[in-house]
């Protein structure tokens, strides 16, 4: 019975991280946050640019085949879906 409070005592120990643990913890997020800023920059002006290419050729400024505007909405849209997904299960992760 006097071994009990020790051995919470410990596993509260083993459970509470440490003072570098925690740095570490506040750089990744900072980082991610900053990656995370990049990205999402970087793809609305890909998506901006798509926009404004499909506009252009719409309204017979630019003049391109259907292959083409079929690739570049394609891999649009197989980009906007990888980025869904990637967020999606950062949010839902189930590890912990």
């Amino acid at each position: 019975m006097k071994n009990q409070p020790r051995k919470i005592q410990s596993k509260k120990k083993a459970l509470a991280p440490s003072k570098i643990e925690l740095q570490e913890r506040i750089q990744n997020m900072k980082e991610r946050k900053k990656y995370a800023f990049f990205i999402f920059i970087s793809n609305e002006m890909w998506l901006l640019i798509v926009i404004v290419v499909l506009v252009l050729c719409g309204i017979g400024l630019l003049k391109l085949s259907d292959t083409i505007i079929g690739i570049l909405l394609g891999t649009t849209t197989i980009t906007v879906c990888a980025y869904l997904t990637l967020v999606v299960k950062y949010l839902f992760n189930t590890k912990a």
